[in-house]
C-alpha cells in the first residue's frame, strides 16, 4: 500500500505583503502633485501662445487697415513704423528716435543775440550755441533760467554737470578786427546751463551728452 502524500501549505511572507503596501504608497500621486503638474501644463501653454504671437507678424505700404488677431504687429516699409493690433484697433507703437533740430533761443533769458538749438538722437543730445550774446546774470557769468533745458534733453545724473568750451569773438581795433578767446560752460542735470566770462563777447559753442530721460512728450522750442 502506498503512503497517502500530505499536502502542506506554504507559509506567507507576511513581511514582503507589508513591503508591497508600502511601495504602493509611495507610488501614489498626490493632490499637490497634479496642481503642479497642471501649472506646468498651463505655463508651457502660454509659452506656446506668446511664441505664436510673436510670430504674428506682416509687412506692406501705408498704415494697417481691417482687422487683425489682438497682438498681430504690422510694418510700414514706406516710413518704418510699426503698429499693433490692440482690443482698441490698430496703434502706432513706433518708438521716436529724432526730435530734428529745435530752436530754444525765446527760453535763454538774457540772451540778447544769435541762435541756440537742442536735438535728441537716441539717446544723445546736441546743442548748439551760435554768435550769441549773453547780459550777465552775475558778475561775468550768465546762468539760464531754472530748467531751462527740458526734461527728456537733460544730462545722466552722475557726474551732475556736464563741461564744455566756448569760443568768444571780441570786438578789437580797429572795429573791424575780431579776436577769439576759450571760455567755459556747463549743463547741469537739473537743465540750468552756466556760461563763464560773458559780457559784450560773441559766443559759440557746441555740446553733446548721454540723457536717461524717457522720451520727450513733448518738444522745446520750434523746428529750426
Amino acid at each position: 500500500m502506498s503512503t497517502p502524500i500530505k499536502w502542506r501549505h506554504a507559509p506567507r511572507d507576511h513581511e514582503h505583503d507589508i513591503d508591497d503596501v508600502t511601495g504602493l504608497s509611495e507610488r501614489l500621486v498626490t493632490a499637490e502633485d497634479l496642481t503642479a503638474a497642471h501649472e506646468q501644463r498651463l505655463t508651457a501653454v502660454e509659452a506656446t501662445v506668446d511664441q505664436i504671437k510673436l510670430a504674428n507678424q506682416s509687412a506692406g505700404t501705408g498704415a494697417p487697415t481691417g482687422t487683425a488677431p489682438i497682438g498681430w504687429v504690422y510694418t510700414d516699409i514706406a516710413t518704418g513704423d510699426i503698429y499693433r493690433m490692440e482690443a482698441s484697433g490698430w496703434v502706432n507703437i513706433t518708438a521716436p528716435s529724432d526730435t530734428g533740430t529745435l530752436d530754444i533761443t525765446a527760453l535763454a533769458t538774457g540772451m540778447t543775440a544769435g541762435t541756440w538749438t537742442l536735438r535728441r538722437s537716441g539717446v544723445w543730445v546736441f546743442m548748439n550755441i551760435y554768435d550769441a550774446r549773453f547780459t550777465p546774470t552775475s558778475g561775468s557769468t550768465w546762468s539760464s533760467p531754472g530748467g531751462m533745458i527740458p526734461v527728456g534733453f537733460r544730462p545722466v545724473a552722475v557726474p551732475p554737470y556736464v563741461n564744455f568750451s566756448s569760443s568768444a569773438r571780441v570786438q578789437a581795433t580797429p572795429p573791424t578786427s575780431l579776436s577769439f578767446s576759450t571760455y567755459g560752460g556747463r549743463v547741469s542735470r537739473y537743465g540750468v546751463v552756466d556760461l563763464y566770462d560773458v559780457g559784450v563777447q560773441r559766443f559759440a559753442a557746441t555740446a553733446a551728452w548721454m540723457t536717461d530721460d524717457a522720451w520727450p512728450s513733448t518738444l522745446p522750442g520750434s523746428a529750426a
